[in-house]
């Protein structure tokens, strides 16, 4: 008898589930209006995209850290026309722990690279 090959079946909800999270936080931490639910939802979007800049090797972190933390923040707020809080400043340090985990994967691989070289 032919054994059963077990699948997982893969939905793409999973930035459904964030995002109806997301904006929740946001309704209930500005003041329960739907422009703090969709303005954290813009400003964890905009974060989301600066998470990118981990990838540069070795100084994708301080990257973030000096580019994301003052200037993203601050163009997201002004953006969105709400204040900082708790929610902003768990979007940044996750971004951030984020670019840190991020920038460890071209390191390796230059650090491999490299060591096969010399």
């Amino acid at each position: 008898m032919p054994e059963k090959e077990t699948t997982a079946k893969v939905t793409g909800f999973g930035w459904l589930f964030w995002l109806v999270i997301v904006g929740i936080l946001g309704f209930f931490t500005y003041g329960n209006t739907l422009i703090g639910a969709f303005g954290a939802i813009a400003i964890a979007f905009i974060t989301g995209f600066a998470i990118l800049i981990g990838f540069v090797p070795i100084a994708g972190p301080f990257l973030y850290y000096f580019w994301a933390f003052p200037y993203l923040l601050n163009f997201s707020l002004n953006l969105t026309k709400l204040t900082t809080s708790w929610l902003t400043d768990v979007f940044m340090w996750y971004g951030l722990i984020l670019s840190i985990v991020l920038t460890a994967i071209p390191t390796y691989f230059i650090v491999m690279f490299v060591r096969d070289r010399f």
